[in-house]
């Protein structure tokens, strides 16, 4: 076998966007490179996501949670402190690993180094999360005056 003359590395959307049309246009001698087994393997370091898709998602959530109060008659919904604790552990567990923590110094870090401006997971299971409001894990209880 000779080696590639065109090397793709991640085997996310962009690798197969470039590695479908080279087939199709007659190419043989590339390969795509990814450090995850299977197609996709990347997404999980490297962005791989519509922005529009997330905030989609999330504004659907957020009329479930509107639609709730609704429902219940009620005028005040907070996020848990032990549920957010545990969602922000989750998903700096998520993040070990990625492109975002391992070798970037760039806009998506904070001063202290946090990354709060990416989701290291695929967009299939942020629309899994946010899918159904879960009442148990808010307050709907006022704050005290």
């Amino acid at each position: 076998m000779t080696p590639p003359t065109v090397g793709i590395i991640g085997a996310g959307r962009g690798a197969l966007a470039l590695g479908i049309p080279l087939s199709r246009a007659g190419f043989r001698d590339f390969a795509i490179f990814d450090r995850e087994d299977g197609v996709g393997g990347t997404r999980r370091t490297v962005g791989s996501n519509s922005v529009i898709f997330m905030l989609e998602a999330q504004a659907r959530y957020v009329v479930r949670a509107l639609k709730y109060l609704r429902r219940k008659g009620k005028t005040h919904v907070a996020v848990r402190t032990a549920g957010f604790a545990d969602f922000v552990a989750k998903v700096d567990q998520w993040m070990v690993g990625t492109a975002w923590v391992t070798r970037c110094g760039n806009y998506s870090r904070t001063a202290n180094g946090r990354v709060v401006t990416q989701w290291p997971r695929s967009p299939r299971s942020f629309w899994g999360m946010t899918r159904r409001f879960r009442a148990a894990d808010f307050s709907f209880e006022a704050p005290a005056r």
